[in-house]
């Protein structure tokens, strides 16, 4: 792969809470074989200045290494929310191409080259966005940190779950996930479990994939995950995240990625890998976690259904399955207080409400859901 002919990039981030595992995602940025342009960090931070002089830290290393000296943008956000975050950092960016992908997510030496490749050989200009492929492989920290040499660790990989580098800067590995039982895997066949976005049109666009980019091992996708996106800066501002949900915002990935694709492909490009740790950061309780991972999808139907008869119909079946998936999981884990379950049941006995409020009632709406 040549480097030639490739767009520039911004590594575009959002934070909280996670400076550890933020400055070390930023050095496997920087020791990509192709670096960022520019670095923009919106961090929520309540103390988000150390963050800043952290990530100060980490160019210097990569500059003395070598490295050309990316502009840096790092500001704390004006509201603690991951898609106003998003949209904070999209719009002081600066490169054509914007690498968005979650704080706590690693890149391979060679991720961004391989997503930019997409871009270059897109002649049309058609393409809105790449994703690349959650690996479970760990990328090897770049020799220049201190980290790698038995210097001070940063103590966000450890904190994630995983075994944090040790001091001779061998990389962590992932706890592996739990396989399920063959009969709740069975089950979650059954109820189409794995089916978790409803398109907000009845028949979703299809595109194919340009012919100039034959060669390269792509999938059309109708969504993305935030962790792994990379999308055009014209795409993301055209097509913004939605800023009233607040704070925890499960779905503001895919309804984003879903409302590209009304303009163009969105692709998945498997050999562009990254590690994605899910580091921890500020939580709610499961009741409210599964209700807001319910509610969240049905005011963004609300907001950009072209059809919202069928929006609730189809989602009222979706949450019925989910229901019994979610009752499964209480059941396994011993939760006799039933919060997925009951998350759901909230979910679903407010489809109507939200499917049928009238335009100048929606902030509102968003408010009252979004603070449950």
């Amino acid at each position: 792969m040549s480097n030639e002919g490739l767009p520039s990039w911004t590594w575009c981030i959002a934070t909280y809470n996670r400076h550890d595992v933020l400055e070390r995602a930023c050095a496997l940025a920087l020791a990509q074989t192709v670096p960022p342009k520019e670095i923009v960090i919106t961090d929520a931070s309540p103390e988000w200045e150390p963050g800043r002089a952290r990530i100060d830290r980490v160019i210097g290393l990569a500059v003395d290494a070598g490295v050309p000296t990316p502009r840096l943008s790092y500001e704390k956000a004006s509201k603690a929310s991951l898609p106003a975050q998003r949209n904070e950092s999209i719009g002081r960016s600066e490169s054509d191409i914007l690498i968005m992908f979650d704080d706590d997510t690693l890149m391979f030496p060679d991720t961004a080259e391989r997503l930019l490749e997409v871009y270059a050989r897109d002649t049309q200009g058609v393409v809105q966005g790449v994703s690349a492929k959650d690996s479970p492989a760990v990328p090897v920290d770049p020799d220049w940190t201190p980290w790698a040499s038995g210097g001070t660790t940063p103590a966000g990989s450890a904190a994630s779950g995983a075994s944090g580098p040790s001091a001779n800067g061998a990389a962590f590995e992932s706890v592996p996930k739990r396989s399920r039982h063959p009969v709740v895997r069975a089950v979650r066949s059954a109820l189409r479990a794995d089916e978790r976005f409803v398109p907000y049109d009845p028949s979703p666009s299809a595109h194919e994939i340009p012919a100039s980019l034959n060669g390269i091992e792509l999938r059309s996708w109708q969504t993305a995950a935030g962790y792994c996106l990379s999308v055009r800066r014209e795409a993301a501002l055209r097509e913004p995240f939605e800023a009233r949900l607040k704070g925890y915002s499960p779905g503001e990935d895919s309804d984003a990625t879903y409302r590209l694709t009304r303009h163009g492909p969105l692709l998945h490009r498997p050999d562009a890998r990254v590690h994605h740790i899910e580091a921890p950061g500020a939580r709610f309780g499961m009741f409210r976690r599964t209700a807001l991972g319910a509610l969240n999808p049905l005011l963004l139907h609300r907001v950009h259904s072209t059809d919202r008869a069928f929006s609730e119909r189809e989602n009222r079946s979706l949450l019925r399955r989910r229901l019994l998936i979610e009752l499964a999981k209480d059941a396994q884990n011993l939760d006799w207080r039933f919060q997925r379950s009951r998350g759901i049941g909230f979910a679903l006995r407010h489809v109507g409400e939200i499917m049928h409020a009238d335009d100048t009632e929606l902030d509102a709406v968003f408010e009252r859901f979004q603070s449950i």
